[in-house]
């Protein structure tokens, strides 16, 4: 070998433990380079922080939970079970006016509508519940009050009441979400079930006044009338 073939063989040589770079990346690849880091700067984009051991140890309840406090989470789980609770008792409603001694068969077909829109009510938060990282936590449901309802007009007087209870925890929820600044279930309540409530109320109070100025409970033709004349009109609209 000539001794400029050892000169250029040595020059080419990399000292141990180097690892070959080209002298000069290729041209397309470094505009694409740097167009890329124009669009960061321009876009004033920072890479996400990586998660510390204390984080990783301990990861938050829920990835998708934000800006939704624990005290809210808890009154929506006691609002779910009210919710199913009023299905119960419209439940128990329904099935005693169908009994053979009443037979009043709007009266049922009413208030089972009732425990269904009560039911779906309860699942409508218990999405909510899912959708905002909550943890869903049923309780147990008390029994009704009462299995013997006696006459429509205090079925209607009880229901009454309970629609006024759930309302009443409905606008607890609402001021609670005020407070913690949840515009989210603030809309949510306001779309989805106060309307709704107040809408209920309403009719149970026309009821009321109906069957009193026909004059329930002491007349039985009352009862019947209002259930056929009534409530069948009411449920063909």
């Amino acid at each position: 070998m000539s001794g400029g073939s050892k000169q250029e063989g040595r020059a080419n040589r990399q000292p141990p433990g180097h690892f070959f770079r080209p002298t000069s990346e290729p041209t397309a690849n470094r505009q694409r380079l740097t167009a890329g880091r124009l669009s960061l700067e321009h876009a004033s984009l920072t890479w996400p922080r990586t998660p510390g051991p204390a984080e990783m140890a301990n990861p938050p309840p829920s990835y998708v939970r934000q800006n939704y406090h624990p005290d809210c989470e808890a009154a929506v789980n006691h609002q779910i079970n009210l919710e199913l609770y009023a299905a119960y008792v419209y439940t128990s409603m329904a099935f005693y006016f169908q009994s053979h001694e009443l037979a009043l068969n709007h009266c049922t077909q009413y208030f089972r509508k009732r425990s269904l829109k009560k039911r779906e009510q309860a699942e409508r938060l218990m999405w909510l519940q899912n959708q905002r990282g909550g943890r869903v936590l049923l309780e147990n449901i008390h029994r009704p009050q009462q299995n013997e309802w006696e006459s429509s007009l205090m079925a209607m007087e009880f229901a009454m009441l309970l629609a006024k209870r759930v309302n009443q925890s409905l606008l607890n929820l609402h001021n609670l979400a005020i407070d913690q600044k949840d515009a989210h279930l603030c809309e949510f309540l306001e779309s989805h079930c106060l309307h709704e409530q107040v809408k209920f109320i309403k009719e149970l109070g026309d009821h009321i006044t109906q069957l009193r100025k026909m004059g329930a409970p002491e007349s039985g033709l009352a009862e019947y009338l209002f259930d056929a004349l009534t409530l069948n009109a009411s449920k063909k609209n």
